[in-house]
């Protein structure tokens, strides 16, 4: 049966429950067939409401991915961030645990990781999703900065930039849905590759400032 306007169904999402929901079910519909196959009026059948009913939470389908790569974002953050408190202190210790974070992100990801880099189709100027990508970038940012703390700004910033793109590079090839140079190994493995990879990268770079 069709939900309409203040049905038991739609009423039943109150005081922002229904935001909720729909950025919930988003991800799951992403995470099973892509951006693409998302559409607000497939979200709103599947939750039981109407199709106007997102217009209170979400202008359109960009305000809600939007939202949701915000969401990304930010448990991008906190993946490396909890990675960083179980390591060590010492710098490359720090920047080891961060890369770690960010391949198990992607991997628990799966394909809402395009939308962070791959998707065209957000709103790059709301605050909220600006906030979270630069908080994210400013992480790793400061972690190579503790490791070379004397070197000149500019050689910094094209350091933090390659640590950023190696560890980025790997986890597309290894960990992402369809980027592996092998797609008979098991996840564990490939993102241990992978780790194993931006290590030896660390470990080769650093040694040499």
């Amino acid at each position: 049966m069709r939900a309409t306007e203040g049905s038991p169904t739609e009423s039943a999402y109150h005081h922002g429950d229904l935001r909720e929901a729909l950025l919930t079910e988003a991800a799951a519909m992403i995470r099973a067939d892509g951006i693409e196959a998302l559409t607000l009026r497939g979200l709103t059948k599947r939750l039981g409401v109407t199709h106007t009913a997102p217009r209170h939470h979400f202008k359109d389908l960009a305000g809600l991915l939007t939202a949701l790569a915000t969401r990304q974002f930010e448990a991008h953050l906190e993946e490396m961030k909890v990675a960083c408190a179980a390591a060590a202190g010492d710098p490359i210790a720090q920047l080891r645990a961060a890369g770690g974070g960010y391949l198990r992100h992607v991997a628990r990801s799966g394909r809402l990781f395009d939308l962070q880099f791959n998707y065209g189709g957000l709103r790059s100027s709301d605050p909220a999703f600006r906030k979270a990508g630069t908080a994210a970038y400013a992480h790793l940012e400061r972690l190579v900065t503790a490791a070379v703390p004397d070197l000149h700004p500019k050689r910094r910033t094209a350091l933090i930039r390659m640590t950023w793109g190696q560890v980025h590079g790997l986890a597309l090839l290894f960990v992402a849905n369809c980027h592996t140079f092998d797609a008979a190994l098991d996840q564990e493995t490939r993102e241990a590759e992978a780790q194993a990879l931006f290590d030896d990268f660390l470990a080769r770079v650093f040694s040499e400032r």
